[in-house]
């Protein structure tokens, strides 16, 4: 009997369907935790689809969580998410990144008031340090409008025409900052009224978006910056003052 030499016969077990393996974890049915709960009102603006991608990412975080290390606390779910790369929580948990930025601002949220008075110092330390990066004369700029406020929520959606500046001092909201980081503010605050003359942004390198916005303070799309942004820039700025 003749055999067709150019059929290549593959072996059972690599041509047999791939099983997905299961998700270690408790399931998610049984996973409710308040930071779960709390997680699912502040994302309740958005679409229904959305929102079960991001709740069933959340949970299978927890799950995991309570898996390898019998803890589901806020602080125990944000170290093990931060301690793997991007592809490997994509991975696993799907679409999580909203679920630790929630995390991380719950975590961290109180504690960047006190982190901040802490860090005046570095403040003052850096002030007459040059500094050239815009991405660096923002982070200042932000923590010097935030602990002249003396609150960070009212920051992310500063307004540029809220801020006045004259000769002798610069104040937000009426409130007048102090010397040790005016000079950083006033410094930013012309760099955003610069950029909204025809081209600068492209100097800038940003987005016209981010240039016609009103805010002080606008991300690339010309909204306001997300609420973990204060935390974010004072972890820059730590990173930079110890390398002084």
């Amino acid at each position: 009997m003749a055999v067709d030499v150019t059929r290549r016969v593959v072996p059972l077990r690599q041509s047999a369907p791939s099983v997905p393996q299961p998700r270690n974890g408790i399931p998610h049915s049984k996973v409710a935790t308040p930071s779960l709960q709390d997680f699912e009102r502040s994302i309740s603006d958005l679409a229904p689809k959305t929102r079960a991608i991001y709740v069933r990412a959340a949970k299978r975080a927890v799950s995991y969580c309570l898996y390898v290390g019998d803890n589901s606390t806020n602080q125990a779910v944000l170290r093990l998410l931060e301690a793997m790369n991007w592809t490997e929580k994509r991975e696993r948990f799907g679409r999580v990144h909203r679920f630790e930025r929630f995390l991380r601002l719950t975590v961290h949220g109180v504690d960047v008031q006190t982190n901040i008075y802490d860090s005046l110092h570095l403040l003052k330390q850096i002030q007459y340090k040059p500094i050239t990066a815009m991405s660096a004369v923002r982070d200042f700029a932000l923590l010097a409008a935030w602990a002249t406020m003396g609150e960070g929520r009212g920051v992310l959606d500063l307004a540029i025409s809220e801020v006045t500046d004259s000769p002798s001092a610069l104040s937000i909201r009426g409130k007048i900052a102090p010397s040790p980081y005016r000079g950083m503010l006033r410094r930013w605050l012309k760099i955003r009224l610069r950029a909204n003359r025809p081209e600068q942004y492209r100097i800038l390198r940003r987005t016209k978006a981010w240039a016609d916005s009103p805010l002080l303070f606008p991300g690339s799309n010309g909204q306001p910056l997300s609420r973990s942004a204060i935390y974010n820039a004072l972890r820059r700025l730590q990173a930079a003052a110890g390398s002084l």
